[in-house]
């Protein structure tokens, strides 16, 4: 049964730590207990020691299938970005990458790092990578690049990325005024001063 988590979305940072999407997978119970403590770190931003136990066990110990070790090693990075241990979440991210090139989440939730350290350019390459492999929740990978986008200037791309969230998510207030804001912000732009 493979899962790959959710991502965080980075609307509540940059003062938290923002979207991530994490890949939850697992056929046993600690591979369970594991996806279900992402979804959780994810969700609420904190988690506990208990958490990363879940996610320990179900790598050092589960009986997983090469696609479940790299979403368990995607879930743990996510409990580890959730605990403020950024570190840690990019070393298990750079794992589940060097196991499968080719698993989008790790690249959303990697960006999402790098978008907190301020490496916006390393965060738009893995958001880019994360769009073109697919990922569960394409909207956030959009949002989050669009916030990066916007924070480096680049006004028109950012406007493109939220548009492209807003139409897989119809109703995204957050997504709205983020759009709304950057409208105004190329408005100004375009007056002639004077």
């Amino acid at each position: 049964m493979k899962a790959i988590s959710m991502t965080f979305a980075l609307t509540l940072l940059p003062t938290i730590c923002a979207a991530q999407n994490a890949s939850i997978i697992g056929r046993d119970s600690f591979g369970q207990e594991c996806y279900r403590a992402s979804q959780v770190a994810a969700v609420s931003k904190n988690t506990n020691q208990a958490a990363l136990l879940s996610c320990n066990l179900a790598i050092e110990e589960g009986q997983l299938t090469p696609s479940d070790l790299v979403a368990s090693y995607v879930n743990r990075g996510v409990v580890y970005m959730a605990m403020g241990k950024p570190r840690r979440a990019l070393k298990d991210l750079n794992h589940a990458l060097s196991l499968n090139q080719d698993t989008g989440e790790a690249y959303v939730n990697r960006g999402n790092l790098w978008f907190m350290a301020q490496k916006l350019p390393n965060a738009i390459a893995d958001y880019d990578l994360a769009l073109k492999l697919g990922i569960k929740q394409t909207h956030v990978a959009y949002l989050n690049r669009g916030i990066a986008r916007e924070s480096l200037g680049y006004l028109q791309y950012a406007k493109e990325d939220y548009l492209a969230a807003l139409a897989l998510i119809d109703n995204w207030p957050e997504t709205s005024r983020r759009l709304a804001r950057v409208d105004e912000k190329i408005r100004k732009q375009a007056k002639p001063n004077g």
